[in-house]
């Protein structure tokens, strides 16, 4: 009895040895499906997302590159300030040939390179330009104040001066006649110099500071014209008085300085100006003036 019991027993035991190994298996073999069932579906997410990154990716180059979303179909323009110096048209144009180049795309566009082009234009005082997403343009202009009417000689056209001495080419806003009168004095240019040039420029500032200074009216000085010439990189002006005398100045000395100059002598030097025929400035501290009929004084 007690033999058959452990042999019932050992035969327990194997069977149970048994059963325990086809379960290992079967697990491993779970465990393996289910690796694989996980590596697929990783799988199918790579793939998912390679495509949609590249679908997107795709979508955003066309979008960017090859639409028409971000080309510029509107262009505004507001004149704060007018003299009628510039079109509408003209400034759209520029800026239109600047956007080709651009390949008209609003996001590759450089406003501030364009800017700075026409900052040459010495009609335009200031220039403000605006992205207005997705495909516009928004401009602000404001148009420099003619000061003064130039005249070249060998040349019919009529410009203007602006306050930084620039030269601007445009019709006249106002008649002939009543631009001598209100863009007085006319300067007459007799000099051989480019008009864009820097050294050119700066003198014009500075001759038109002179004779619009507001201190020559306050002390009866009333300029009527002003001729200017060159010698080299040396600009002398001469300056006629509605009174009929003139005002000799020149580059090599600081107007500023003439400009007192010219005061001090006339208070304390000239007493009737009605035979004043010219005071010289151009030699410094060293000042001369002539009197109708009489010798060069100093």
């Amino acid at each position: 009895m007690h033999s058959k019991y452990i042999k019932s027993l050992n035969l327990n035991k194997k069977k149970y040895g048994g059963i325990c190994q086809r379960s290992s298996i079967s697990d491993r073999t779970k465990i393996s499906r289910k690796c694989l069932k996980e590596m697929r579906l990783h799988r199918i997410k790579q793939v998912m997302i390679i495509f949609f990154s590249t679908l997107f990716l795709g979508s955003l180059i066309y979008i960017v590159f090859f639409s028409s979303v971000f080309r510029i179909k509107n262009i505004k323009i507001n004149k704060t300030i007018s003299y009628n110096l510039i079109s509408d048209k003209e400034i759209e144009s520029s800026l239109q040939n600047f956007i080709n180049q651009s390949h008209n795309n609003l996001i590759f566009f450089k406003c501030a390179d364009w800017r700075r082009k026409m900052s040459d234009d010495s009609r335009l005082e200031s220039l403000n330009i605006k992205k207005k997403w997705p495909n516009s343009v928004e401009i602000n202009v404001q148009e420099t104040q003619p000061l003064a009417i130039l005249e070249i000689l060998g040349d019919s056209q009529h410009y203007y001066l602006n306050k930084r001495g620039g030269v601007i080419k445009a019709p006249l806003v106002v008649a002939p006649s009543q631009a001598k009168n209100s863009l007085s004095p006319i300067f007459y240019d007799k000099s051989q110099t480019n008009v864009k040039s820097k050294l050119y420029a700066n003198f014009l500032k500075k001759l038109l500071a002179f004779v619009q200074n507001g201190i020559l009216p306050q002390n009866g000085v009333y300029i009527q014209k002003v001729n200017f010439n060159n010698i080299g990189d040396i600009f002398d002006a001469q300056i006629v008085t509605k009174e009929g005398w003139q005002i000799f100045i020149n580059s090599e000395t600081n107007l500023e300085k003439q400009l007192v100059n010219l005061l001090q002598i006339l208070e304390e030097e000239i007493e009737d100006r009605s035979n004043l025929e010219y005071i010289d400035l151009r030699f410094g501290a060293k000042m001369f003036y002539k009197l109708k009929g009489n010798n060069i004084g100093t």
